[in-house]
């Protein structure tokens, strides 16, 4: 009990101190810390139980009427040997009603847990996927009521006893002490499960919005909406779209798909064809029709400051490949696109989605970032060139 207890303490001294003092030379002391603080705190409460358990049997002793000796060894460890005063048993039997009551509040203490888990995925972000889950940690949950049930049925005092009378056949009920480390390593068994459950749930919510296994080419191929131009012929762009000297720098014609729900939609035209990056040709992020006439950036678009357009820059060298996104967004998003600037290297119209558009809000519950903004979306693409 003293060594996990220092551990724990020791751990918990250098944990503070790395994060509010020492940060920069502490990082490897904190790595150790770390694992001593697991092993501390872990053991400690089961250590620190066990000593209270072996205190509370010794007092439970006396108020038998037994006489206890300084060591076991005198009466091998046998209550029958012990002299006693008086006799009286079954003094303890309300521990296993304290028991059942203790095992139906971590029940109950788990499964709100789980129920706060489920409500924020299921209904804040609209997200069944943590469906499962929950319905995956009701079973070991079902634990608690099991040993809830036991642990009521051992009240009976004729079929048991308490560990301080003396054996007469009847079982030996579970103390307090005990039926309290039972239920806490079935707490914390309970927690680690929610845990890692919660966190599966958000692995599952991540891949599905954000962050892992991202592919342009997936990305793509799961947009859902229908956008066309008629300066795109046969796959290639018509010149006075760029702004080349053939070009007339007129923003292309654009029609997609209207969709139910959407507060504005927003465009974003890039060439992809520049190695590891992509030219911002067009940017628009307030429109609210969805058709674009040929050269709105020089007539009733001209003093938008939220629509930028400077056309495709083809060179001789070889030809280009134009995508313009078309994204339906239910407001705005949380996150700050104004850096982004027409005729210089920018983010892909998939990192665009997933890092910016798609954001309801950064943080939240468990600093998750919330996605959904993007009801839908869709793209158009074609090559450009002098040849």
């Amino acid at each position: 009990m003293i060594v996990t207890g220092v551990i724990a303490l020791l751990s918990w001294v250098v944990t503070l101190l790395y994060f509010f003092f020492l940060s920069y030379i502490l990082g490897e002391l904190l790595f150790f810390s770390l694992i001593g603080l697991a092993f501390g705190k872990i053991l400690f409460p089961f250590v620190l139980l066990s000593y209270l358990d072996s205190v509370i049997y010794l007092k439970r002793l006396k108020k038998n009427h037994f006489t206890v000796p300084i060591k076991r060894s005198y009466y091998n460890n046998d209550l029958r040997l012990l002299p006693r005063t008086a006799y009286v048993e079954n003094c303890y039997a309300k521990d296993s009603i304290i028991a059942a009551v203790l095992s139906l509040f971590a029940y109950a203490l788990v499964l709100g847990i789980d129920y706060y888990i489920f409500i924020v995925w299921w209904m804040e972000y609209d997200e069944g996927r943590g469906k499962a889950g929950f319905e995956l940690l009701m079973i070991p949950e079902l634990i608690f009521l099991v040993s809830a049930v036991l642990f009521f049925r051992q009240f009976n005092k004729k079929k048991y006893l308490d560990e301080v009378d003396i054996p007469d056949g009847r079982k030996v009920r579970v103390s307090i002490i005990e039926a309290v480390e039972i239920i806490l390593a079935f707490l914390v068994a309970s927690l680690i499960l929610t845990y890692l459950m919660n966190e599966l749930t958000r692995y599952m919510y991540l891949s599905h919005n954000s962050s892992y296994e991202r592919q342009l080419s997936s990305f793509k191929e799961n947009a859902k909406m229908t956008v066309l131009s008629e300066n795109l012929h046969d796959g290639v762009w018509d010149a006075e779209i760029t702004c080349s000297p053939e070009g007339g720098n007129l923003s292309p014609h654009l029609y997609f798909d209207p969709v139910d729900g959407a507060d504005h939609y927003v465009v974003y035209m890039v060439d992809e064809s520049i190695t590891g990056s992509s030219r911002l040709c067009w940017l628009a992020t307030d429109i609210h029709e969805n058709e674009l006439l040929t050269g709105d950036n020089l007539t009733i678009h001209a003093d938008d400051p939220e629509y930028q357009y400077i056309g495709p820059d083809p060179d001789s060298s070889y030809d280009h490949i134009c995508t313009i996104y078309v994204y339906a967004l239910k407001g705005n998003p949380d996150c700050d696109i104004s850096d982004l600037k027409a005729g210089e290297n920018v983010i892909d119209g998939m990192i665009l989605y997933y890092d910016d558009l798609n954001v309801i809000e950064r943080g939240g519950f468990n600093h998750l970032t919330r996605f959904g903004n993007v009801i839908s979306y869709g793209f158009v693409s074609g090559e450009y060139g002098t040849h």
